[in-house]
C-alpha cells in the first residue's frame, strides 16, 4: 500500500510534508490549499507546479538509511528539514541533486558516523546535525562546501577535533559544538580558517559544556578576530598567555564554568586589552 503524503501552504510560502524518500513510498498527496482540488502523483512522474514552487520540505517518515532523491525540480526550495526521522546512515550521493539552499537540518535522528561525498560541494547556507550520536567525522566531510556559514553539532558525542575538517569552505563564521565530549584543541586545530574566510569579523566558535582541560599554545593561531568564543564550563585548570598571542581582538570571552586555579597576570592583561565582553 503506498504511503500518502500531505502538504499544505503556510503563510506566503509552500511547506511541504513529505514521505518520498524510501523505497515503499511511491505515492504523493499533494495538497495546493484548502479551496482546491487535492493532486496526487507518483513520485516517478514529473513533478506539479504548485509543488516545483515549494520553499520548505519537512519529512515526518521514518527512515534509517536516508537514500538518493532527486531534489533537481525543486527549483524554490530553501529548507530541507528530516528531523527525529530515525535516520541512521545517510548514503554518499543522497543530496547530490539538491540545488543551492539556505538550510538543511537533520536533527535528532541516530546518525553516528559523517562520511565523506555526504556534504561534500553541497550548496547549503546552515547546516545542523544537533541531537543525534555522533562519534566519528570523516576528516574530508565537509570539505568545499563554498555557501556553508554556520553549522551546528550540539548535543552529539564528538571526542577528538580535527584540523582537517573545514577545507575550502571561505563562508563559514558560525561553529556550534555544545555538549560533546572534547576533550582538547589541538595545535593548529582552526588552521583551515587562515586564508580566504570571508566574515573574519564574524567567527563565532562555542565550546561550551564539553571536557575541555587543553588548549594548545597554537590552537587559534590562525584566527586575528573572534566575534564569539565561548569556553563555558569545561575542565580548564588554566590558560597560557600564548594562546591568544595571534588574536587581536575577541568581542565575547566566555570561559565562566570552569575551575581556573592559574590565572596569570600577564594572561589578564591580554584578555582586558583585547576582549571587549570576558565573562570568566
Amino acid at each position: 500500500m503506498p504511503i500518502v503524503v500531505t502538504a499544505v501552504i503556510a503563510a506566503s510560502f509552500y511547506v511541504l510534508t513529505v514521505d518520498c524518500l524510501v523505497d515503499s513510498a511511491d505515492l504523493i498527496w499533494y495538497e495546493k490549499d484548502n479551496d482546491e482540488p487535492q493532486y496526487y502523483y507518483y513520485a516517478s512522474r514529473d513533478v506539479p507546479q504548485g509543488l516545483t514552487n515549494t520553499r520548505k520540505i519537512i519529512v515526518n517518515q521514518r527512515i534509517a538509511r536516508l537514500r538518493q532523491f532527486n531534489y533537481s525540480n525543486l527549483e524554490n526550495l530553501e529548507e530541507l528539514k528530516i528531523d527525529f526521522c530515525k535516520v541512521k546512515e545517510i548514503v554518499p550521493g543522497a543530496f547530490d541533486s539538491l540545488r543551492a539552499i539556505v538550510t538543511l537540518t537533520l536533527c535528532g535522528n541516530n546518525i553516528a558516523d559523517i562520511e565523506k561525498d555526504v556534504f561534500n560541494n553541497l550548496q547549503v547556507e546552515n547546516l545542523n546535525l544537533s541531537n543525534n550520536y555522533i562519534t566519528y567525522i570523516h576528516a574530508q566531510a565537509f570539505d568545499n562546501m563554498t555557501n556553508l556559514r554556520s553549522i551546528i553539532l550540539d548535543y552529539n558525542q564528538l571526542k577528538c577535533w580535527s584540523s582537517m575538517w573545514f577545507q575550502n569552505t571561505p563562508s563559514l563564521a558560525i561553529l556550534s559544538f555544545r555538549h560533546n565530549l572534547f576533550e582538547e584543541l589541538p595545535d593548529n586545530a582552526l588552521i583551515n580558517f587562515r586564508g580566504e574566510i570571508k566574515n573574519r569579523t564574524e567567527i563565532s566558535f562555542d565550546f561550551g559544556y564539553n571536557k575541555i582541560h587543553i588548549i594548545h599554545p597554537r590552537a587559534f593561531k590562525c584566527i586575528e578576530e573572534f566575534n564569539v568564543l565561548n569556553l563555558e564550563y569545561n575542565k580548564l585548570l588554566m590558560l597560557k598567555v600564548e594562546t591568544f598571542r595571534n588574536v587581536t581582538r575577541i568581542k565575547s570571552l566566555n570561559l565562566k564554568g570552569n575551575p581556573l586555579t592559574c590565572f596569570p597576570k600577564e594572561l589578564l592583561q591580554v584578555i582586558l586589552e583585547k576582549v571587549k565582553n570576558p565573562s570568566i
